[in-house]
């Protein structure tokens, strides 16, 4: 993300993440992206949607983001998280905890 913000300018600063590893996200937050997307499935998710195969478990969800606060939080930075606060009400039944 880095080099290409360099060559294509500031405005690249998110990643869609399709990689069904954990901690993709928090690399490319580490790289400079301030967007991250990612898929997340739960039990009666259909094996049949396009994003099933890369798309996170509740538990790796919470590794996930667990994983990017951790860069944020060596980084110095907060990463604004307004994204959480308008999710927060309709995804509150399946609020992940540890």
């Amino acid at each position: 993300l880095a080099a290409l913000n360099l060559e294509l300018g500031s405005w690249l600063d998110g990643f869609s993440d399709h990689s069904a590893d954990v901690r993709v996200g928090a690399w490319a937050v580490a790289a400079g992206a301030g967007i991250i997307e990612v898929h997340a499935k739960l039990e009666e998710t259909d094996p049949k949607n396009p994003d099933f195969a890369t798309a996170l478990t509740p538990s790796q969800l919470y590794e996930y983001v667990r994983n990017i606060r951790d860069v944020e939080m060596a980084l110095g930075t907060d990463g604004g998280h307004t994204g959480e606060q308008a999710c927060e009400a309709p995804m509150a039944k399946y609020k992940v905890t540890a």
